[in-house]
């Protein structure tokens, strides 16, 4: 949300105001408010950033070898991955 509201033009940033969190909101509503993540470039940049801290924790649980048993890093990166796959 964030990124998007500091990416988003005045005209945007408007409607991400008007509608997040708004109790009446609809589908048709969250939809625009998903195309202007997507149109903001937040959704990239957020999915870019689920990517590059995956990767820093495969390293660092990885590296140096034996530095963790391979139960914890085998885990810690079942659970990693399944909280940075999209399912949706």
């Amino acid at each position: 949300m964030a990124l998007a509201r500091r990416r988003a033009d005045s005209t945007q940033h408007e409607t991400l105001r008007a509608l997040v969190g708004d109790p009446a909101l609809d589908e048709n509503d969250a939809s625009r408010v998903r195309g202007l993540f997507m149109a903001t470039g937040a959704l990239a940049e957020v999915e870019r950033l689920i990517a590059t801290r995956y990767q820093r924790a495969e390293q660092v649980l990885s590296s140096p070898p034996g530095r963790f048993p391979p139960d914890v890093v085998n885990a810690l990166l079942t659970l990693a991955r399944g909280s940075t796959e999209r399912t949706a």
